[in-house]
């Protein structure tokens, strides 16, 4: 894919601009839609000489010390108990990999590489296209050897992704950490799917405060109101017309809707009337095994508020979201969680972040603002 236009939407071009890169002139590191662990750090994905996540996991289990365990953050090799076991990278990417088939805003978002603390990316600010002008830059007619119109500098922010650490916990019996040949089948089927949860529940609601800033408390974020006389707890046609009107349409092809499953007897029975008398027509349809409203696809979860709550849908285009990660990932193991109970407790920390590249809502050359993200109000 082509280098992007910092301020140009993401949906436009699919590959963004690492500021850090940028300034220092050197190439431009992986930002990809959805990247996959594997797609930012796939040079140095290794098993670190361990033979299959089995004998790694079982190796931690057993608390012997070995030469292969590498300590996170003092990288000597010692027995876990200060900092944990850095996960070699295969296994890593196993467990992130396999999470991100099961998350709704990863998949579709910005993904980029973090090799500190910070990252910084670039997004662009609040546009006011009244005057004509877009990102900062106006379009001006020239006359033939005319005078040379003034610089113009475009409006493109720099925003800061934060690595917050982020804990996945999971137990497995004594016995199956001993002697189980699926042990690692099963530790890692626990920490992926609380790892889908985690992350996908901090990218939509997250507040900010330690952790990503969630699509629902985004800056840009327009909430649609409810109609005149609406009654709680329901969803009408023109609510979701006015969602989609306000959606900026460079995006139309990338938004999807999020509902909360307590929607499904709201939206299942949503029609329109064709004419006097005549037939009502489904606004919610099935299409390739899921269904779509005003031809984008829905996607139900219960990481966003019930029925008749701000949000509980969603019409988003993800592209227009930046989540950072680190490579590294580590593993720490106990006894004392569940001891009594004769099981093995373990804690994986991954360090990631997650925000909105616009700073707010965009007003066009006519009509109301325009966002990537657009919520109902509650009812």
């Amino acid at each position: 894919a082509a280098d992007a236009d910092p301020g140009v939407p993401e949906a436009l071009t699919r590959v963004g601009i690492d500021s850090d890169a940028a300034a220092s002139g050197a190439r431009r590191s992986p930002v990809r839609i959805g990247a996959r662990y594997r797609d930012l750090f796939g040079s140095a994905v290794d098993s670190g000489g361990f033979h299959g996540a089995n004998e790694f996991f079982s190796t931690i289990a057993s608390g012997l010390a070995d030469r292969r365990l590498i300590q996170a953050g003092t990288m000597t090799e010692m027995v876990g108990s200060d900092g944990g076991f850095l996960v070699p990278s295969e296994f890593a990417s196993e467990l992130l990999d396999g999470s991100l088939e099961q998350e709704i805003v990863r998949p579709r978002a910005r993904v980029v590489p973090m090799k500190s603390d910070e990252k910084k990316i670039s997004g662009f600010s609040a546009q006011d296209h009244t005057g004509g002008s877009i990102y900062g830059l106006e379009p001006v007619w020239m006359a033939e050897a005319g005078p040379d119109e003034e610089m113009q500098v475009a409006t493109v922010a720099r925003l800061i992704l934060h690595a917050h650490k982020f804990g996945v916990f999971a137990e497995s019996s004594a016995e199956l950490a001993a002697d189980g040949t699926d042990y690692a089948v099963q530790l890692g089927t626990a920490m992926r799917g609380a790892m889908s949860f985690g992350l996908d529940s901090a990218f939509l609601t997250g507040n900010g405060v330690a952790k990503p800033l969630g699509v629902l408390n985004d800056p840009a974020l327009i909430t649609v109101a409810k109609e005149t006389g609406q009654a709680a707890d329901t969803i009408l046609y023109d609510n979701l017309i006015k969602m989609l009107a306000r959606l900026h349409p460079a995006l139309l092809s990338d938004a999807v809707w999020v509902a909360n499953p307590t929607t499904i007897p709201q939206l299942t029975t949503l029609s329109v009337p064709i004419g006097t008398g005549g037939q009502h027509v489904p606004v919610m349809t099935q299409a390739a095994g899921g269904f779509q409203i005003l031809t984008r696809p829905v996607v139900f979860t219960e990481k966003v508020p019930v029925l008749g709550d701000r949000g509980d849908i969603l019409l988003s285009a993800f592209s227009q979201y930046a989540i950072g990660l680190r490579q590294e990932v580590v593993l720490d193991q106990s006894h004392l969680p569940g001891w009594a109970r004769d099981v093995i407790s373990y804690r994986a920390i991954l360090r990631v972040d997650g925000l909105g590249l616009w700073s707010g809502p965009v007003t066009p050359l006519h009509g109301d603002t325009l966002s990537w993200c657009v919520a109902l109000a509650a009812r």
